[in-house]
């Protein structure tokens, strides 16, 4: 009575662990539930392979777990660029400010600047940084590169648009 079966290798989930499941079109869901505004909601994160859907509800259930707020949002890594580049300018020497702007438009922008600002990984950034460099873009202008995109996650995290500065 009210005990399930399962199988040797099956478990059943206690709650609030969250699912991992297949979906038709051969996808992973991940699935869990997230207080925001004092309601619960539920959540999905997808992987193309169930390990990485797994990896993905630890991290997220994780940061729940420790009060880390949910980052979420269609924001570009383009679009929040653009946005900080113009709140950021002011405060700029003039020479500064025209290298930001240059970094920015001809390097990040194009190479990471389709990305959702909240899938954006470490491993994105070592093959921008690798393939700026073997199109033979100075270490130095790499260097810096860094340097704003790490400035403007930094921002990006205290406004909560992320949920670590991944530069």
């Amino acid at each position: 009575m009210g005990k399930r079966k399962t199988s040797p290798r099956q478990r059943v989930r206690a709650n609030g662990e969250g699912t991992v499941s297949e979906r038709k079109d051969g996808r992973w869901e991940a699935r869990y539930f997230v207080r925001e505004d004092g309601q619960w909601r539920r959540r999905s994160l997808y992987g193309k392979i169930k390990a990485e859907a797994s990896r993905k509800l630890r991290e997220a259930l994780r940061n729940r777990d420790q009060g880390v707020p949910t980052p979420r949002g269609s924001t570009t890594v383009g679009d929040f660029l653009a946005i900080w580049l113009n709140g950021v300018e002011p405060s700029l020497k003039l020479q500064s400010r025209r290298r930001y702007r240059q970094v920015v438009e001809q390097y990040l922008v194009p190479a990471l600047g389709h990305r959702k600002l909240v899938d954006l990984s470490p491993e994105d950034l070592q093959a921008f940084y690798a393939d700026r460099l073997a199109a033979g873009l100075s270490p130095a202008t790499v260097r810096l590169a860094h340097f704003v995109l790490h400035r403007a996650l930094s921002r990006a995290l205290r406004s909560g648009k992320v949920s670590r500065n991944v530069a």
